[in-house]
């Protein structure tokens, strides 16, 4: 599901709303002194989060269990959002 992948902390937003003028779908909503997202429009960009000065959204990181496959010799495919900086060093 979507809304695991970008989660919103509620106790560090300072309602600054940059997250909200970030998000190119309108899919980051402030309502009732509250942010949420609208999963089914939520393209997974990245841009609230990289927007959020005040860390209230956290990603969900599959980067252990990658690394795990890796050293286990399997072949992994990697996809990214294009927003996110991706860095792979000394693999494999």
């Amino acid at each position: 599901m979507k809304s695991e992948y970008i989660r919103l902390v509620d106790s560090h937003c300072h309602n600054c709303l940059r997250c909200v003028r970030a998000c190119p779908t309108n899919a980051m909503t402030y309502l009732n002194n509250e942010p949420r997202i609208e999963a089914n429009d939520c393209i997974l960009c990245g841009r609230c989060y990289a927007a959020c000065p005040h860390d209230a959204k956290t990603q969900k990181s599959e980067f252990r269990q990658v690394l795990k496959w890796l050293e286990n010799g399997e072949e992994v495919i990697l996809s990214a959002a294009p927003s996110f900086a991706v860095i792979w060093e000394n693999i494999g």
